[in-house]
């Protein structure tokens, strides 16, 4: 599998991709295999990735391959669609895959995003709030800037604090 990530064309991601749909496949192969499409970023892997991320049944709900599927999400910027899944994501039942969904929101950029992550701000988990800070961050949208300041103001976390104030300047440089 190293090697097919390391040529990166069509027939390696195929060959990828077929280590994913396999469902008698080693889920930690899986992984593997989802890690590398991810880096070669090539998008006709978008749909099987989204399908990992948003389809329990394909995955057996298995949390360790939502979570990667929305990392690898996060290298595939012009795909509305891609945002509109992980946006889904943020309800999913596990944390982790929440806060994976966040930080690629955060990779993507796209503003359609910006609620969703104000919205996460009010978490109770410390990851989530932190990741939602610096996804807003990385977006740079002037809208986030007083629901920001507002963490800033009332939480009383010093790792959350200086996370809001990293973000400020960002939103505040844009």
């Amino acid at each position: 599998m190293e090697q097919l990530g390391r040529i990166g064309d069509d027939d390696s991601v195929r060959a990828l991709m077929s280590v994913i749909e396999n469902q008698g496949e080693d889920w930690k192969i899986q992984i593997r295999a989802v890690k590398l499409l991810a880096e070669i970023k090539n998008p006709r892997a978008v749909d099987l990735l989204i399908k990992v991320l948003d389809d329990p049944f394909f995955t057996y709900d298995c949390p360790a391959l939502k979570w990667n599927a929305a990392l690898a999400l996060g290298n595939f910027k012009n795909y509305s669609k891609v945002v509109d899944v992980l946006i889904d994501a943020l309800t999913d039942k596990t944390l982790y895959v929440r806060e994976a969904a966040i930080q690629s929101l955060g990779e993507i950029g796209n503003r359609k995003a910006v609620p969703y992550l104000i919205s996460a701000l009010n978490a109770k988990s410390f990851a989530i709030r932190i990741s939602a800070i610096m996804a807003l961050g990385k977006i740079g949208d002037g809208a986030a800037i007083p629901f920001v300041k507002r963490v800033l103001d009332n939480d009383t976390d010093p790792h959350i604090r200086d996370e809001a104030v990293k973000a400020l300047r960002r939103l505040n440089a844009n």
